[in-house]
């Protein structure tokens, strides 16, 4: 039995034993009975139609009514679009079929941050990190020439970690442990990314990420820990050091100010990063108004 049939078997008796409501039932009956599509090597529009459809708003209330069963099946189907449909279409080179999964992978990650935003407690955020954490590290921080993510579905994953960081010590925690996430594998993928908005999400992940010093010392040396995996490198940044004081002595209480400092250390550092650039018409009506490229 895979994953996703234990996931299906396992989200079933789930259903079955708390008795929740026809309607919830019947998108049950609809989600598993869809997930057929997943075997199809070359699906038509209309199949990628109905997989996007069933994988966005009808889950919501999937998700409220058994949360831990619901979460784990559609983790389950994002590794295997993602692991398995779309790394066999870039092998292939169809590049059609590759745009189609990565909007699948979009429409499911898409519809966690729809019930994430209708229910943001505590214990939803921790049962998503449960469920996500794993799929989404592996896939999103480990990449290979085999799989190319474009950069809407990595923004929207990107969003959901950020999304069940906020306010959550102990999702914090996890995604500091390099044994789950941890700075450096942040590092490495914000090297690697040339697209502003990818790399701006990733920054909000850090963000959250950076640990408290608690005016400390070993708070300070957790906190120093961190920043140097994340930008100690200078394999993967020449501007390195720069980067690691950035984050060492922040000035600003705002993050943005922060993360528009590293995106300039970038840009300066390597013109294949996003680039900044005024344009005049805009610098006569706001003169602190800049634009980027990437």
């Amino acid at each position: 039995m895979t994953e996703l049939e234990r996931a299906v078997e396992a989200l079933k008796a789930a259903v079955k034993q708390s008795g929740i409501d026809k309607r919830v039932g019947d998108v049950v009956s609809q989600f598993t009975s869809y997930l057929i599509l997943l075997k199809s090597s070359s699906p038509s529009s209309q199949s990628i139609s109905k997989l996007r459809s069933i994988l966005r708003r009808p889950l919501v209330p999937l998700y409220a009514a058994v949360p831990g069963p619901a979460l784990q099946l559609s983790s389950a189907v994002l590794r295997k679009v993602i692991d398995d449909k779309l790394r066999n279409a870039q092998n292939v080179q169809n590049l059609q079929l590759r745009a189609w999964w990565n909007e699948v992978a979009v429409a499911l990650l898409s519809g966690v941050l729809d019930f994430l935003d209708k229910q943001s407690d505590d214990m939803t955020k921790e049962t998503i990190a449960s469920a996500f954490y794993p799929t989404i590290c592996t896939l999103f921080f480990y990449q290979d020439a085999s799989l190319t993510l474009l950069p809407r579905t990595q923004r929207t994953a990107y969003s959901l970690l950020h999304e069940t960081l906020s306010g959550h010590p102990g999702n914090q925690r996890r995604l500091r442990d390099p044994a789950v996430l941890g700075g450096s594998l942040i590092g490495i993928a914000i090297s690697q990314s040339k697209d502003y908005l990818v790399i701006e999400a990733l920054l909000d992940i850090v963000g959250w990420l950076i640990p408290i010093t608690n005016k400390t010392e070993k708070g300070t040396a957790k906190r120093t820990e961190f920043i140097n995996n994340l930008f100690g490198s200078e394999k993967h940044f020449s501007c390195s050091q720069e980067l690691v004081d950035t984050l060492q002595y922040i000035s600003s209480s705002h993050w943005e100010d922060t993360v528009m400092k590293i995106m300039d250390a970038l840009a300066r550092s390597d013109i294949t990063f996003p680039q900044s650039f005024a344009l005049d018409e805009v610098d006569r009506i706001f003169p602190c108004q800049r634009c980027w490229a990437g």
